[in-house]
């Protein structure tokens, strides 16, 4: 079995070392806004970043470990922003907004960063990548359904948790489809969706 794409090839221990890291991802950020994540390459990214390619080798193993690192850093601060989040949830009824809100927020992280849109896009081309982020996922779904199950009727808080983890799955293709047709047509999906999301809510009771 293929082992999962690992990112840095040692963790940087010295505020030079992850300077050094940080400046190669920024790079590497950078120039998939420019050319578009097919074109990255390792060369392109030491050129860029004005160091030996070598250096760019003693952090990263390949460009894929680039791209997994690029991702799991957007998905950890979206992570911090759904605790933030999930905090503000008291009662049944801040279920249904909170969706709303995580939904924005989400739109609102993804449109500020076209690069990260692009490598989002190309998921389903990189199995490991596309893995990363189902797990990732996973975890937000689990994440908010064990701040929320208790809210919802025992009898219902198997199927509310598997609803939860399909709609979270969902939602990063609703949200990258929407960018992707532009202000009017992507306000519609969003709309849409938001919909679809609290019809599948109502099955839960959350008065």
């Amino acid at each position: 079995m293929k082992k999962p794409a690992r990112a840095l090839r040692r963790q940087p221990r010295q505020d030079r070392s992850r300077e050094r890291v940080d400046q190669i991802l920024s790079t590497a950020q950078r120039l998939i806004g420019e050319k578009g994540l097919a074109a990255l390459a390792m060369v392109d990214i030491a050129s860029a970043s004005s160091m030996p390619l070598a250096s760019v080798y003693h952090y990263f193993p390949n460009r894929t470990a680039v791209i997994a690192e690029l991702y799991r850093r957007f998905s950890g601060r979206f992570q911090e922003r759904l605790k933030d989040i999930l905090r503000s949830i008291e009662t049944a009824p801040d279920i249904r907004r909170s969706t709303d809100t995580i939904i924005d927020a989400y739109f609102d992280m993804l449109k500020g960063e076209p690069a990260i849109q692009d490598l989002l896009n190309a998921l389903p081309a990189d199995k490991e990548t596309l893995n990363l982020d189902i797990a990732h996922t996973r975890a937000q779904a689990a994440a908010f359904s064990a701040r929320t199950q208790q809210l919802v009727e025992e009898r219902y808080r198997e199927d509310y948790t598997r609803s939860v983890y399909l709609l979270f799955q969902l939602a990063g293709g609703a949200v990258r489809l929407a960018l992707l047709q532009g202000a009017e047509d992507g306000e519609r999906i969003m709309a849409d969706f938001k919909r679809l999301i609290r019809s599948q809510l109502a099955e839960f009771d959350l008065t």
